[in-house]
């Protein structure tokens, strides 16, 4: 499959959680909760939380409010504004990011299913100390161990 967007300069990094719209916080047209969750913890917990999609921005924000995301409190912003950035955190999306034109740096997840989400925001939760991205190099170092990440 070609990528969406031809490779360019990469941006500086760009540090967060990121998350696709369509296939993935909306699924079937239902909001998919345990990810919205996931993401109010998250956020709760300083994390820079960007909603990103292929789709037009201004009617996208009314949908979610209709579904019941809190709009205002994320950005909500077009994949096209990210064209050749470096994501370093965390990428929540049905499709692969090279698929997208997007780069990744380590530590970086991309996460299908929201699931590797959801064990980092667990762990944030047990532990209210520990930081996102000491969560996320955890999660990392784990599935290493399991052999589900080969890096």
């Amino acid at each position: 499959m070609t990528p969406i967007f031809q490779n360019q300069t990469p941006h500086p990094k760009t540090p967060g959680l990121f998350v696709d719209v369509e296939g993935t916080l909306i699924k079937a047209g239902r909001l998919n909760q345990n990810l919205y969750h996931d993401m109010l913890v998250a956020q709760k917990r300083g994390i820079d939380v960007t909603i990103f999609t292929m789709a037009p921005v201004a009617g996208l924000r009314n949908s979610l409010k209709h579904l019941g995301v809190a709009t205002e409190q994320f950005a909500v912003k077009n994949k096209s504004d990210f064209h050749g950035h470096i994501f370093t955190d965390l990428i929540v999306d049905d499709l692969p990011p090279h698929y997208q034109g997007f780069s990744a740096a380590t530590p970086f997840v991309y996460d299908a299913t929201g699931n590797a989400l959801h064990v980092i925001v667990q762990d944030l939760e047990k532990h209210p100390r520990l930081a996102f991205k000491t969560a996320l190099k955890n999660y990392i170092q784990r599935q290493k161990a399991v052999g589900t990440i080969q890096r």
